[in-house]
């Protein structure tokens, strides 16, 4: 692809795949089953991802992003919190074995639209290859739910650190080793879905995703990522999987 067809893309966000407003709706990006190659996204003339633009449906939200579980409205979905950038020094590392996943986690905040932050760069940047970790979910280790997301690939549609996370199943561990103290967190995963839109959307996936209302005191963990194929310049489906510490 030349130079002047890569800046024609719009860039879309896969990384983050969840976005709660004050009403509860979760605006994501698409995704829908048999997921097609960075090489046929390319050539289809489909964006990479990045941030994500508003859904039609839901004005104040970006479809990427996710946002934090902090107040709740009467529906039991958590409200946005107040904007906060990215902080671009690793404060996790993420590793995945069973699918190849080694990525150093950054903390976001959410954009002013209330999204999770997926922040984005150049097709050389670091930012492609790195982890993001909600800021105000739980701490990895901590009782409550740590949300983590990442990017499924670049500007140029090539595969960068989520992209073989659609591979997890039940029963893969993951650990994640908080740099500040050297502690290593292990999680197993308990279930994974591959969510349609209007699924996505439910008030229980999305509690369920930033942990809102969890009050059993168990330390749970959050992975997403987009998936499926771009019907309308975004990707269809979102694929999370939810696992809980077991050391």
């Amino acid at each position: 692809m030349d130079r002047a067809a890569a800046r024609g893309w719009a860039i879309v966000a896969c990384a983050a795949i969840a976005a709660i407003v004050a009403t509860g709706v979760l605006a994501a990006p698409h995704l829908v089953a048999g997921p097609e190659t960075a090489v046929n996204r390319a050539a289809a003339g489909h964006p990479a991802h990045g941030v994500i633009t508003p859904a039609p449906s839901t004005p104040a939200a970006s479809p990427a992003a996710v946002a934090p579980a902090g107040p709740t409205t009467a529906a039991g979905a958590a409200t946005a919190p107040v904007a906060h950038p990215a902080r671009v020094v690793p404060v996790f590392h993420l590793d995945i074995p069973s699918v190849g996943i080694h990525a150093p986690v950054i903390t976001v905040g959410v954009t002013r639209s209330g999204a999770m932050n997926a922040p984005e760069g150049p097709a050389r940047s670091p930012i492609w290859d790195q982890g993001f970790w909600l800021g105000s979910t739980a701490q990895p280790g901590t009782a409550g739910t740590t949300t983590l997301a990442g990017h499924l690939d670049d500007t140029l549609g090539r595969p960068r650190a989520f992209w073989t996370l659609r591979q997890m199943q039940p029963g893969s561990e993951v650990d994640v080793t908080r740099l500040a103290d050297g502690v290593v967190v292990r999680y197993r995963i308990t279930d994974v879905h591959v969510y349609s839109l209007q699924e996505g959307n439910s008030p229980a996936v999305l509690n369920r995703v930033f942990g809102v209302n969890q009050s059993d005191g168990v330390s749970r963990v959050t992975l997403m990522t987009c998936t499926g194929r771009f019907v309308h310049g975004e990707y269809n489906q979102r694929f999370i999987a939810f696992g809980e510490r077991i050391g």
